[in-house]
């Protein structure tokens, strides 16, 4: 189970999980773990997901691009509304530019992320909220939606600029405020890039492995 939101609509016809033979659950972050246990009586397994090997890539560089990586969430309720925000404050903000993270590859995100000083990502649905992890990996700062799931491992000016769902003109007037002053908070800057990096570093390959393993294994005996 990726995220709760689909749960109950894919059982709305059904009594439970237990009724359709499911035994156990693996759910990808320790908040899915929870709801699964308390209301849907199921053991489970936490299996953390894990970032591309390819976002780690390249030295962390303290310069980095003038621009901001905007991850484009098509359904997001705030999407619009930020964009038109953004493009009105960065046009007197000349020296800076924002990149649309549409239309590219996976690789390609990871080289913008690896570039630019800034990420903004509106999701508002729990889980993973991938971007914001990946962005971290890559060096770069976001700003975002707790969207629940960011409890397992975002935490507000520490590893990320982090905002209740739907707070957008605070996140706006945060990111507004970082790019004014970007040079004389350059350390601030700087842990808190170092900081969410060391936190994406959680979330490696080998990690998700080795727990894939050690789950199999006991449902398999071996």
């Amino acid at each position: 189970v990726q995220g709760s939101s689909l749960i109950i609509p894919g059982l709305r016809k059904h009594p439970g999980y237990a009724a359709l033979g499911y035994e156990r659950a693996i759910a990808v972050m320790p908040h899915v773990g929870r709801i699964l246990e308390r209301h849907f009586d199921l053991p489970v397994t936490v299996i953390p997901p894990s970032i591309a090997p390819y976002f780690f890539d390249g030295p962390m560089a303290p310069a980095r691009e003038l621009q901001i990586a905007l991850y484009p969430k098509p359904m997001s309720e705030d999407q619009a509304n930020l964009e038109w925000l953004l493009k009105r404050g960065l046009a007197s903000r000349r020296d800076w530019r924002l990149v649309e993270l549409r239309g590219l590859s996976h690789r390609q995100v990871a080289a913008v992320m690896r570039q630019s000083a800034f990420h903004v990502n509106v999701n508002c649905q729990e889980s993973f909220n991938a971007t914001v992890p990946e962005a971290m990996a890559a060096g770069g700062i976001s700003l975002c939606y707790e969207a629940y799931g960011g409890q397992d491992f975002l935490l507000d000016g520490h590893n990320a600029y982090v905002f209740p769902n739907h707070h957008l003109y605070p996140l706006v007037e945060c990111l507004f405020e970082l790019i004014d002053e970007y040079a004389i908070r350059s350390e601030e800057l700087a842990a808190i890039r170092k900081r969410g990096f060391e936190t994406a570093a959680q979330y490696r390959e080998v990690r998700t492995a080795q727990a894939l393993v050690d789950f199999y294994g006991r449902v398999l005996g071996v």
